[in-house]
């Protein structure tokens, strides 16, 4: 399962919205990963209970236009989604 992750708009330039579902109750962590894998920023880490979820944040101010990573990790599987921000 991919936890139905999906993140956009795409490409995004001052709001992101990012949406999944969680089997059961989970720690969840969500980061923004350069295309190095270094972490540009980490936009949720918190425990969120079984469901739909949604997660609406700003794209971190200063961050260079190109390309990124926003990666959902939720108990020891990470999954990836590319995204431009320009």
């Amino acid at each position: 399962s991919d936890l139905a992750f999906a993140a956009f708009p795409n490409p995004a330039s001052d709001d992101l919205h990012i949406s999944y579902t969680l089997e059961k109750r989970s720690q969840v962590l969500v980061k923004l990963l350069n295309m190095n894998g270094d972490l540009a920023a980490t936009l949720l880490n918190q425990g969120q209970d079984r469901g739909k979820q949604s997660l609406d944040c700003r794209i971190p101010a200063g961050l260079s236009k190109g390309f990124y990573l926003v990666q959902l990790a939720v108990n020891g599987k990470d999954i990836t989604r590319k995204l431009l921000v320009h």
